[in-house]
């Protein structure tokens, strides 16, 4: 039986990457998600005052101009995550002057294995990736592997569909989270530091409703 599933989950896996790598065949401008800055996410990072040495990590980052601005902005010690090795490429492509400070794993945030090895995170950002893992066993593994990464009075921001939006993105099903549903995941060693609702316009013209939400892990007893 356990066999049998292997093969279920591993047939799901590389069904994913193919979508995925297809998705990024496109033009980044072009996608549903494409964010020419990332505000919202560059505002609350800020107010952190994290760092350059700050361990960052940026799950599912696809082409996201947010690893620009952190690379940029003279932190050297980002891991990038995404399924697609076409997004994985393009980033480093566009960010090969940065090299030194970046270090990018392809792979499959629901089913980790390099990913379970990473170092302790001081930061854990996520906008769009989390709301893809619709199975309730997706989402324990993902914020087991959170949870065991984050270190004491670091930070986790979440930015996923919320209720009132879209059910599906990019032709997949997703699933949509409140502050509370986040909260039940995260457990009581997180306390939520900031929340609020955000529509944002797709580039063609479409509007999504995201909830953004900061959470701080627990300090060292």
């Amino acid at each position: 039986m356990g066999h049998c599933c292997n093969h279920a989950q591993e047939f799901e896996n590389n069904h994913l990457k193919i979508h995925w790598d297809d998705v990024y065949t496109k033009p980044s401008e072009k996608l549903g998600w494409y964010e020419k800055e990332s505000t919202p996410t560059i505002n609350i990072f800020k107010e952190l005052e994290l760092p350059e040495s700050a361990h960052l990590f940026v799950a599912g980052a696809g082409t996201s101009s947010f690893v620009d601005f952190l690379a940029q902005n003279g932190y050297y010690n980002i891991t990038v995550n995404d399924i697609s090795a076409n997004a994985i490429q393009q980033l480093k492509s566009r960010l090969q002057d940065y090299q030194s400070q970046i270090r990018y794993i392809t792979e499959d945030i629901s089913n980790p294995e390099k990913l379970n090895n990473i170092a302790p995170i001081d930061f854990w950002y996520d906008r769009a990736v989390l709301h893809f893992l619709t199975e309730p066993s997706e989402q324990k593994t993902y914020f087991d592997l959170l949870k065991s990464k984050i270190k004491p009075n670091s930070y986790v921001l979440l930015a996923q569909f919320n209720k009132q939006s879209a059910q599906k993105c990019s032709a997949l099903p997703v699933h949509r989270y409140d502050l509370k549903e986040m909260q039940e995941h995260l457990g009581e060693e997180f306390k939520t530091i900031n929340n609020f609702d955000y529509e944002y316009t797709m580039p063609n013209g479409d509007k999504r409703q995201y909830i953004y939400a900061l959470f701080q892990k627990a300090g060292s007893k």
